[in-house]
């Protein structure tokens, strides 16, 4: 691997994400610590974590509406049980998947 400055890997986050991505894995291997772009990597940890926490909450969400619908109006809609209620338990499972 060629030796890249603290400088030039904080431009490559920009410039080149998967490259700044796999020389800092590369750094973390080799445990170069001193090299890492410590900033941006933390930055990108914690965007994953909020990421994966939106994800749970919009899945969730769509879990309690549709069981919800379930529940209340799958009597209600035209085509009875079968029509609507099939669609609302297919979300429901593919949410929990």
């Amino acid at each position: 691997m060629r030796t890249i400055s603290k400088e030039e890997l904080k431009e490559l986050y920009h410039k080149d994400f998967p490259l700044w991505a796999e020389i800092n894995l590369d750094l973390l291997k080799e445990k170069a610590y001193d090299l890492v772009d410590w900033e941006n990597l933390l930055e990108e940890i914690e965007d994953m974590a909020w990421s994966d926490l939106k994800a749970c909450i919009s899945y969730l969400a769509v879990i309690l509406e549709h069981l919800y619908k379930w529940d209340n109006f799958r009597e209600l809609t035209t085509g009875g049980e079968e029509a609507c209620g099939t669609v609302w338990i297919k979300s429901i499972r593919n949410a929990r998947t």
